[in-house]
């Protein structure tokens, strides 16, 4: 983030691949990350931090990626998926909103961190207690 901002990690989860209903993997329960080797991926745009760790969990797992659709939300990218367009990771925590969708385990699936990132010099009473509001609920999970 840029300089001055404050990041507090709240949760790490294991992203699990979600297909269409129509998908060939629709069936299955589990795959691994090398399995979507050259697969037409549905993903946060490029510099995304959400997007960033993912291409993190490929280079560090030397599987190329295929063709990548760029989406800004999670409800786009689960109809661009649902179309039968791409095959998509996401948070599993996920699936409860996005029930069209088939969920797959990955055996061996790169995480994603949530954060929340905060302004100090923009601090006030209602932020911090959002922020700890979060911090509570993240020790929950």
């Amino acid at each position: 983030p840029h300089p001055g901002l404050t990041v507090t990690a709240l949760w790490t989860e294991p992203l699990s691949l979600f297909v269409g209903p129509d998908h060939p993997w629709a069936q299955r329960n589990s795959i691994r990350l090398a399995d979507l080797s050259e697969m037409t991926m549905i993903d946060r745009p490029a510099g995304s931090e959400a997007r960033l760790q993912s291409d993190h969990a490929f280079t560090r797992s030397s599987v190329p990626r295929g063709h990548i659709l760029e989406a800004d939300s999670a409800d786009l990218i689960g109809k661009l998926t649902a179309a039968g367009l791409g095959v998509t990771l996401l948070p599993s925590s996920l699936a409860s909103i996005l029930p069209e969708l088939h969920m797959i385990d990955v055996i061996d699936a790169p995480t994603r961190t949530v954060s929340v990132v905060t302004n100090p010099e923009h601090a006030n009473a209602v932020i911090a207690a959002v922020v700890e509001d979060l911090i509570a609920s993240s020790v929950a999970k």
